[in-house]
């Protein structure tokens, strides 16, 4: 048995499921039998071979897995763990399909930090969105305490039972990883701006305030473009418990709303970034002119404007940095002199 479990790929099919099924808990069911017999909702198995033929019984299914070898080469028949012949090491091999943004903000999670996506999702598939382990707040209390959660101001109230409505699992401008983006509107949106919205929200469902006027009210601050102070009213309004059963649907279609907002200036700020970033490169190309053609003193302006732009990589930076060098060498010789006369 032994033997036929180091060349597992030589066994029958039959040979070889009865074998695994021997050893391990949770190997799928074989293609044929998964009509009569299907594989339970919470199966976290990683077996690749029985992956696409399971694929449509899940609910989220990741899209490359349609396409094993984009992550995992020409190696993947026969092996049964998820980070088994990976083509590129986690999260590299991530952000070559997903954007690389979160490390660039104030407030970063630490498995984002740690370059360890898998600490939250899972590549393949899931019954839970975003291909999460498993939905919050269940997933958040691996990590964090849920009693000392509670004791946080309105956290203990029945509205607040999905972390995500306000935090965002990655990286924020917001202390605390709140979700508040700001584009085009108000760009000093923190913590304390959050929390006191949220008591306003609370205060006005206290007096009883039309629940028309108070989402008139997050539909102001959307228009305003303060998507921050939108989505800390809206979650007050929830939180209060105010909200009865006709107007929550009203309530989901705000909340879907801001949600498509924030979506947006996402959108706007990332291509901003991009145009920030094409014009440090363009400084970049401007001051190696000038180098070559003996204009130091602007060339060295240019390489330090981009230098302290934080987009330069490592490796470029070091060579940079060689030209500043070289620049302040000539620049301290009597006799040198710029290719116009000097400036």
């Amino acid at each position: 048995m032994t033997i036929c479990l180091a060349g597992v790929s030589s066994c029958g099919e039959s040979a070889r499921r009865s074998l695994l099924t021997f050893f391990f808990e949770g190997v799928p069911a074989r293609p044929e039998e998964t009509a009569e017999s299907p594989a339970r909702p919470d199966s976290r198995d990683d077996d690749l071979f029985a992956l696409k033929a399971s694929a449509e019984l899940t609910w989220y299914v990741h899209e490359p897995v349609r396409q094993c070898e984009r992550c995992h080469g020409d190696q993947i028949e026969r092996q049964f763990s998820r980070e088994v012949g990976l083509v590129a090491d986690v999260p590299q091999l991530c952000y070559e399909c997903h954007q690389e943004i979160a490390v660039h903000r104030h407030w970063v999670h630490e498995p984002v930090a740690e370059g360890d996506c898998l600490w939250c999702h899972e590549p393949h598939r899931s019954l839970h969105e975003h291909l999460l382990l498993e939905p919050a707040p269940g997933l958040c209390y691996q990590c964090h305490d849920s009693r000392a959660i509670e004791e946080i101001d309105y956290h203990d109230l029945p509205g607040y039972r999905r972390c995500t409505d306000c935090h965002t699992g990655h990286s924020s401008d917001i202390k605390f990883l709140l979700i508040a983006a700001s584009a085009g509107g108000k760009t000093s949106f923190d913590h304390e701006d959050y929390k006191a919205v949220l008591s306003l929200a609370h205060e006005d469902a206290e007096r009883g305030t039309d629940f028309r006027i108070m989402v008139a009210t997050v539909l102001r601050h959307i228009e305003q473009r303060d998507l921050g102070s939108a989505r800390a009213y809206l979650m007050g309004i929830r939180g209060s418990g105010k909200v009865s059963a006709s107007e929550t649907q009203q309530w989901q279609d705000v909340f879907r709303h801001l949600e498509a907002q924030e979506r947006i200036a996402a959108e706007q700020q990332a291509l901003s970034g991009r145009d920030h970033t094409r014009r440090v490169a363009q400084r970049y190309y401007e001051s190696m002119e000038q180098y070559h053609r003996g204009h130091l003193e602007d060339a060295r302006r240019g390489f330090t404007e981009v230098l302290e732009s934080g987009l330069v990589p490592a490796a470029m930076r070091k060579t940079i940095e060689q030209y500043r060098r070289r620049i302040d060498e000539a620049l301290t010789t009597p006799d040198n002199r710029e290719g116009d006369g000097g400036r």
